[in-house]
């Protein structure tokens, strides 16, 4: 594991382990690819917080790939070399998110997880 992670992060995100090395973190879901790719351009071309490389025993077989943070969702994206990078298969890492949105004052908005609780603001305003 590249850095600890807080109990926060953990509870944020939904994560009950964030496992170690060659341990996915749980709970963890097979996705399809695209969405996937969905989300990572509604993140503006998909810079993420932060990124772990992992090699994990998953579907028994050896994934080996990245983790990567957004500020709501994590994924697991298996990484296949065969002379040049091909991304593979994908999972989401932790609570897949079902935000409800509340209108707190003019532009501001809070979304709040009905799942887990997460919750954060977004400031709509020019």
């Amino acid at each position: 594991m590249d850095k600890p992670r807080t109990e926060k992060f953990l509870k944020d995100h939904g994560v009950t382990d964030w496992g170690t090395f060659n341990i996915a973190p749980t709970p963890i879901k097979k996705i399809d690819i695209s969405d996937f790719w969905r989300e990572y351009y509604s993140y503006g071309f998909g810079n993420p917080r932060d990124q772990e490389y992992r090699q994990v025993a998953l579907e028994g077989r050896l994934v080996i790939g990245h983790i990567l943070v957004y500020h709501d969702k994590i994924f697991l994206i298996e990484a296949r070399y065969s002379g040049v990078t091909v991304l593979g298969e994908a999972w989401l890492i932790g609570c897949d998110h079902k935000f409800q949105l509340v209108n707190t004052g003019r532009c501001l908005n809070q979304l709040t997880c009905t799942e887990c609780g997460y919750s954060y603001e977004v400031d709509s305003s020019d």
